[in-house]
């Protein structure tokens, strides 16, 4: 039960941690993620080790992460692609 409670916590923190990167994304340069998969690895490990009615206790913060890595990614692509028409547009002007 002790596995539960820390992967339950571990989770939230890395829900939390997706989630104001996402919003903060729009707004800073750089947004810091470092480690991420290696937790998100360990929380993935742990919940397999539970009896399957205990892993679905999981689902619905397990979707809710896999909902803001896919905001998250288009908030970076979005960025990334506005860098690249200004860069065009620089190289195009000569500057």
């Amino acid at each position: 039960m002790t596995e539960k409670f820390d992967a339950q916590f571990e989770l939230a923190e890395v829900v939390g941690q997706i989630s104001g990167a996402r919003h903060l994304a729009g707004i800073v340069p750089a947004v810091g993620l470092r480690g991420l998969p290696s937790r998100i690895e360990a929380i993935c490990r742990a919940i397999e080790t539970l009896p399957q009615d205990e892993m679905l206790a999981f689902r619905p913060l397990i979707e809710t992460l896999l909902g803001d890595l896919d905001l998250l990614s288009g908030e970076l692509d979005r960025r990334r692609d506005a860098l690249a028409r200004r860069l065009a547009s620089l190289d195009q002007n000569g500057a």
